[in-house]
């Protein structure tokens, strides 16, 4: 039993460091501004190097959860100013515009921004 919990581990380990390595080569190209990862908190300490090896910077918010953490992935300070600025808990609703920007922060398309904004009721047929 011990034996494949230790595999399980192995396979967990390499399948988030080639998570944050794909992240990393997405913000490096400057095929997006940022990007972000969920992940078990154990493996905060493996995230951080890993994306200190890529050549990224990353912050990381455990705050929404015990077990789970988030990983942001990006290269230029002005994008973690960006991103403090939208993600700070004031406990205000989040407006539609700061959807719309971390959105486009994240590199998602116009097209499933409008669809995220229509799901949550922010907007009513987007697409006409």
């Amino acid at each position: 039993m011990q034996k494949s919990q230790s595999e399980g581990e192995a396979f967990q380990k390499g399948y988030l460091v080639g998570k944050a390595e794909v992240y990393c080569e997405q913000v490096r190209t400057g095929a997006k501004l940022a990007g972000a990862f969920g992940f078990d908190r154990r493996y905060v300490g493996l995230v951080r190097r890993t994306v200190r090896t890529e050549g990224c910077k990353v912050v990381i918010d455990q705050a929404y959860s015990p077990d789970r953490a988030t990983a942001y992935v990006y290269k230029y300070a002005f994008v973690k100013k960006l991103m403090k600025t939208f993600f700070s808990r004031s406990g205000k609703p989040v407006a539609g515009s700061a959807i719309w920007v971390s959105g486009k922060l994240f590199g998602y398309s116009d097209f499933e921004i409008a669809r995220y904004l229509e799901e949550r009721g922010y907007v009513s047929n987007p697409f006409k």
